[in-house]
């Protein structure tokens, strides 16, 4: 009941606004799988190429939140980690699978982070690494959703789904502004 609260009260800046989720790992910072424990606790962190830049883009249009189902790193953690990557400055929100009370592999993920905000599914663009998870469960709670694969070769039953960072942060936009006319702010 604390946690609800919390989020309540982080989140009262946004209510109402059409919004930009991102995944953590491997979308936004390199998820380092020899690396155990908090990612603010790495000898190193990095963001993924074209992070600060994709960021840069879209939070001139909307805000930009995370979306993660991060097991190892609390609130304050992962708040720690973007801030080594020098990413803190451009995420207004942080929602946490741990926190919802649901994964990401769940619908509900994102039709509570709507909820939470106030807004239409529809009004959330969200762009992620897994297929899965940040994609086709996104889409089957009516969420836009993006796939940035971190491998872009080879063959795919759904290549043209797939995108750069870059490329997802322009058609998150792009969407978003065409349906929602002028961005909320």
């Amino acid at each position: 009941m604390g946690t609800t609260v919390v989020i309540a009260i982080s989140t009262k800046s946004l209510k109402g606004k059409a919004l930009i989720l991102i995944d953590w790992g491997n979308t936004l910072m390199h998820d380092d799988p020899t690396a155990s424990g908090p990612m603010c606790d790495w000898p190193e962190v990095e963001a993924m190429p074209d992070a600060v830049e994709a960021l840069r883009y879209m939070t001139v249009h909307f805000p930009v939140a995370l979306a993660t189902g991060a097991s190892c790193s609390n609130r304050q953690q992962i708040v720690a980690a973007l801030k080594r990557a020098g990413l803190d400055g451009y995420i207004s929100e942080i929602f946490l699978a741990s926190e919802l009370g649901c994964g990401k592999s769940s619908p509900e993920f994102y039709t509570r982070v709507a909820t939470l905000l106030g807004i239409a599914p529809k009004q959330l663009a969200m762009i992620g690494n897994d297929l899965v998870n940040d994609v086709l469960v996104a889409r089957q709670a009516g969420v836009n959703s993006y796939w940035v694969p971190e491998n872009m070769g080879g063959d795919s039953v759904i290549s043209e789904d797939r995108f750069t960072l870059m490329e997802a942060a322009k058609e998150a936009v792009q969407v978003l502004l065409s349906e929602h006319r002028e961005p909320p702010g």
